[in-house]
Formats: structure tokens, sequence, C-alpha cells
């Protein structure tokens, strides 16, 4: 599998449950099998994204116990809400964001440890500068996120709360 080194799009993980990937292209499908049988032995527990569902991690974005998803290109929204239902018990907010113009969400949005969300704004047209934005939130929020982040948390992952409404990267 070529694109195999991109083991993020085949796995995406939240506390104990790994939620093994559908990828969009059928030359990809190939991939979560292998993942599944490393995440098995690593003692978590597993859920499937399943037809017609499609999921990619590079769509998923972990900011605390809000997961922001990509629906567009590689992610539909059967996919979505498959990972919204696995999710759920264990409370997480699943939040769909649509993306355009770009492979995946996190081809454009990074979160950063205090809270922050740096997203990057591509040129609207040739010749015109990027730019790179940093969206932050409220201190109060950004205290919570320090504040909930379990000492022993290794993850690259910030903890933090969000609002609940959908959001959109263009």
């Amino acid at each position: 599998h070529p694109d195999g080194v991109f083991v993020e799009d085949t796995v995406t993980l939240f506390r104990d449950l790994a939620v093994i990937a559908r990828p969009s292209p059928e030359s990809r499908r190939g991939e979560p099998p292998s993942a599944a049988e490393v995440i098995a032995s690593l003692g978590y527990r597993d859920g499937h994204v399943r037809a017609p569902g499609t999921l990619d991690g590079g769509d998923v974005l972990r900011v605390g116990s809000v997961v922001y998803v990509g629906a567009g290109g590689r992610t539909n929204d059967a996919g979505i809400e498959q990972l919204r239902l696995l999710l759920d018990p264990l409370g997480a907010s699943v939040i769909a964001v649509a993306v355009a113009h770009v492979l995946h969400l996190k081809s454009v949005v990074g979160a950063l440890p205090d809270g922050s969300i740096v997203a990057y704004r591509p040129p609207r047209s040739t010749g015109a500068r990027a730019r790179t934005s940093a969206v932050s939130c409220s201190r109060s929020t950004a205290r919570e996120a320090r504040s909930s982040m379990p000492a022993s948390d290794t993850s690259p992952w910030p903890s933090t709360s969000a609002s609940s409404r959908n959001s959109r990267v263009r």
C-alpha cells in the first residue's frame, strides 16, 4: 500500500477506543485491516466505519473532548455520523466542518496545547500571498484546557472545550 505510511488516515483514537476508518479511495481500502491488527495488539477497543460511510483521519481534529471532522472530499456524512455514534458514549462532541479546496481538514487547520486553533488560508488568486491565522479561544476556555488535560496525557492533541456549532473552512 503506497499510502500506508499515512497511518493517521486509517485510525482515530479517543480515550481507549480506536475507530478504524474506511477510506474513500478504493486503492486505500486494504490499509485499515493492518492498522486494526496493531491497534488490537496494543489493547485498544475498536469500532469501525462501514459502507456507505467514509472517514479519513486527516479530516479528524481532536481538541479535548471536541472532535472536528472535515466533511467533503475524503469523509462523508455517513462516516461522520458513524464516528459520532461511536464517540458520543465516551463524552465526545463530534462537529462536522465543511471542507473545500483542500484534501483534508488538517491540511489547513491545527490545534495548539493552549486551545488555540491555527488555520492556513490559501491565496484566492495566483500571485496573492497565503495567510496563517490563529483563532484563539477565550481565556477561560484556555484555562479549562490546561486544567482538564491529565498530567499523564502525552497525546499531541490539546484538551479543551469548544462550542458545538458547525464551522466552515474554505
